[in-house]
Order: C-alpha cells, then sequence, then structure tokens
C-alpha cells in the first residue's frame, strides 16, 4: 500500500528537542520518522510516498480467526507502527489526509459478541458505553469520585479498556466499574462455552485462556467491520490502522459511505490532522505532558 508523507513537517518535527529525546524501542522519536523518509524514493519534494507491507497477527490465524494487521515487514514500516504524536507531525498540514477510526470498538466488539450469544439485555453498562460513548460513561460514573489518573491507569480510556478486557477491579472503584467487569465475565464464560476449541488452543500458553479467546474474537468482529471500511474506501485507502484507516483525496461522498458502511452500533469519527506547527504543537502538549514543545 502506498503511505505518504509531509517531508517538510517530519524535517521541522525531528528538529523538536522531545522529538531528540524521546524514544520508540531503540530509536529517537526523531530516528523514527527518519525511518519513514529512508524509504521513500524521493524527498526532494513537500510530500514524498513509500510502499509499506503489512502482516498478519499469528495467533488470530492459529485457531481460524482474523486478526489486526501490523504496518511492520523486513524493510518497510508505516506511520502507525509509530506513537500517534509521529504519525500526526508525518500528516502535519496534509489537508487531504483523513483518518477515520471506530469509536469505542472494543467495547462494540464485546457488545456484538454478547448479541451473538444472547446476553446483550443482560450488559446494561456495556451497552451504555457503545451507545453513549466511553468519554460520556467516564464522566458519569468515574470523574465525580476518581482522579482522572492514577498508578493503576494511565486515563478512563486507559482504564475503562482495560476492565472489558478482563483487569481485576478493586474494592475502592466505582460500583459501576465492578458491574461492568462482572457483566464482561459473563460474556467472557459464555463465549468460551460456545468455543472451547480456542480456548483448549490457548490453554498451554495463556495465563488466562478465557480472556485471551475473547480477546482473539473481539479482533476477529473488529477486523470485520474494519474491512467493510475498506471496501467502502477503495483506490483513497492511505493506511490500515487496528481500529480505522486513513484515506488520502477521498471525496466527500467516499467519506460518507465508509461512514456507512459500518454496521449499528458501530459508529466511524473523522479526524483531520493539524493543520501548521501551532496545531501540532498544542497537540502535543496535551498528548505528552512533561515536555517542552515550542
Amino acid at each position: 500500500m502506498k503511505e505518504f508523507a509531509n517531508v517538510h513537517a517530519i524535517r521541522w518535527a525531528q528538529s523538536l528537542l522531545p522529538f531528540r529525546s524521546m524514544r520508540h524501542g531503540c530509536k529517537s522519536y526523531a530516528g523514527s520518522l527518519q525511518s519513514l523518509l529512508a524509504q521513500a524514493p524521493d524527498i526532494t519534494g513537500e510530500v514524498c510516498s513509500f510502499d509499506v507491507f503489512y502482516r498478519e497477527m499469528g495467533s488470530s490465524g492459529s485457531v481460524g480467526l482474523l486478526g489486526r494487521r501490523f504496518a511492520v515487514c523486513e524493510g518497510s514500516v508505516g506511520a502507525f507502527a509509530l506513537p500517534k504524536v509521529l504519525r500526526y507531525a508525518a500528516r502535519m498540514g496534509m489537508a487531504n489526509v483523513t483518518d477515520l477510526d471506530l469509536q469505542a470498538s472494543h467495547a462494540c466488539a464485546l457488545w456484538d459478541l454478547a448479541r451473538g450469544v444472547g446476553l446483550a439485555d443482560s450488559s446494561p453498562r456495556l451497552c451504555a458505553i457503545v451507545v453513549g460513548g466511553r468519554d460520556l460513561w467516564a464522566e458519569t460514573h468515574l470523574a465525580p469520585t476518581m482522579p482522572a489518573r492514577d498508578v493503576d491507569y494511565g486515563s478512563f480510556k486507559v482504564l475503562i479498556l482495560a476492565v472489558i478486557n478482563g483487569k481485576r477491579v478493586k474494592p475502592s472503584w466505582p460500583a459501576a466499574l465492578s458491574e461492568l467487569a462482572a457483566e464482561c465475565g459473563v460474556i467472557r464464560a459464555a463465549l468460551a462455552k460456545k468455543h472451547p476449541d480456542i480456548v483448549e488452543h490457548l490453554r498451554a500458553t495463556k495465563r488466562d485462556p478465557v480472556v485471551s479467546a475473547t480477546s482473539l474474537l473481539m479482533m476477529d468482529r473488529e477486523r470485520y467491520v474494519l474491512d467493510l471500511m475498506i471496501a467502502a474506501a477503495v483506490q483513497y485507502l492511505m493506511s490500515i490502522e487496528h481500529d480505522g484507516l486513513v484515506v488520502k483525496d477521498a471525496p466527500a461522498d467516499v467519506i460518507v459511505a465508509i461512514k456507512a458502511s459500518v454496521p449499528s452500533p458501530w459508529v466511524v469519527h473523522e479526524t483531520l490532522y493539524p493543520v501548521d506547527r501551532q496545531a501540532f504543537l498544542k497537540f502535543a502538549a496535551e498528548r505528552c505532558e512533561g515536555h517542552e514543545w515550542k
């Protein structure tokens, strides 16, 4: 797949002090951005292009499911393989590039699976996240009595995702979290009963094969919905992500078609990248606190 990046934006971002000190793997953030440029045959213009190859998630395929794609192969790396702030730096100022994300995809995937085992009506907490959104749920049930971040979680978003994926809830946390965890536990047990072969396959390698099996089933469902979006994006597809995609030069009717391609209650959210350096610095300061962004 052909991916595009803003050469001028990358060169400017590489000069930022935080990008020279922050690290992704064995490289600095500046070095990670250079990995994108190194793949492009021509970086003399404002925008460059390079080919990205994707690999499939092996653990999903081993149990007959579809999983996530990873934009990392031998000699090839896509922007999605990098931290979000680096993706935004590489695509800064590209008004013709649009990010289309599935909102609350983990919750929607588990909700779909719950419906498949007849548990939709008995999962009101999960349903509220799917229908009303994760942010509203957190504002209603968590924010009044919990700090926005703590030693056990970096944000309410991270905490909710962790609970959906099997994290144990502390007794001191709000009752809504305990109720959400209980609902998810019932759903996982029903899915394990429906898919005993997957659980048994994972038993030798996973600490909690029921949680792991549910995770693979959720990714399979997420992949199904994502592939519907990809089919609607046609030739405008630029990048595939775990819970969304990026399109380039897509006309309005194609954006509408992509949003309409997903079944209810899934929702596609449209995001543009920072239009200029000031917009990027504002985003980076909010995303990566504790650094001097200027």
